[in-house]
């Protein structure tokens, strides 16, 4: 049954009009609510994967990251006599290069990194394998406020050349090869020992670490909270 009011056609629901031979049927109500609630559905369940997906995604690349450094650092070690990168007296464990535009800690690993320049002032941005894609919004504003001089990982000073803090401590330099197997050289940025972090990547959950050994293994926060800050060593037996 069809209601002519001038040139609109209204199809009433359960009244076949053909249609190049075909019937149809306007959506009841019902049916209409039936396909929002299966939408809603699919979607809580494929945001959450998708979410999942991408955090994977960012922990490979970190990890990747990592790796590289690691070994970039090992390599440093072989071509300097078994001592990582200069460091001299600085604090900053996360520091690329001075102020003055000389390479310390990681800005030395950059030739084996494949990363040939002659000053950091020729570094436009920081290189991408050093910056986590997970690191956390307030460490985002600090390289922002403080262009060209933190990377997102940290360098465990006694694997620097050129630092010393307290002789026999674990911020004093020593040769590379007289570390421990599974001493964590390279990290996130990480306070692993902080209960209440407010810059560490991956959203505080956990950090990559980078071994003498080569390995590369992801520690949780929930097996290092608590632990003394700025002290490597406990992290061996974990």
């Amino acid at each position: 049954m069809i209601l002519r009011t001038s040139s609109i056609r209204i199809h009433l629901v359960g009244s076949p009009d053909f249609v190049r031979g075909r019937a149809v049927h306007a959506f009841t109500l019902i049916e209409l609510l039936t396909v929002i609630a299966i939408i809603g559905i699919l979607a809580a369940i494929t945001i959450p994967t998708i979410g999942k997906v991408r955090e994977s995604a960012r922990k490979t690349t970190c990890l990747s990251n990592v790796r590289s450094i690691g070994q970039a650092l090992v390599m440093y070690g072989n071509d300097n006599k078994d001592m990582g990168p200069k460091v001299g007296n600085q604090k900053g464990k996360g520091l690329m290069w001075r102020s003055g535009g000389g390479f310390l800690n990681f800005g030395q690993l950059l030739p084996y990194l494949n990363y040939k320049t002659r000053s950091a002032s020729q570094i436009p941005d920081i290189p991408s394998f050093f910056l986590c894609p997970a690191i956390s919004e307030n460490r985002i504003q600090y390289n922002i406020d403080h262009p060209g001089e933190e990377t997102s990982y940290w360098l465990n000073l006694q694997a620097t050349s050129g630092h010393t803090f307290a002789e026999g401590t674990e911020e004093d330099s020593v040769p590379l090869s007289q570390l421990p197997p599974r001493r964590v050289v390279i990290t996130d940025y990480c306070q692993w020992w902080n209960p209440r972090p407010t810059q560490d990547n991956h959203a505080a959950q956990g950090f990559h670490a980078f071994r003498m050994n080569g390995s590369v293994t992801w520690l949780p926060t929930s097996k290092t909270t608590g632990l003394s800050g700025w002290i490597w060593s406990p992290l061996d037996d974990i």
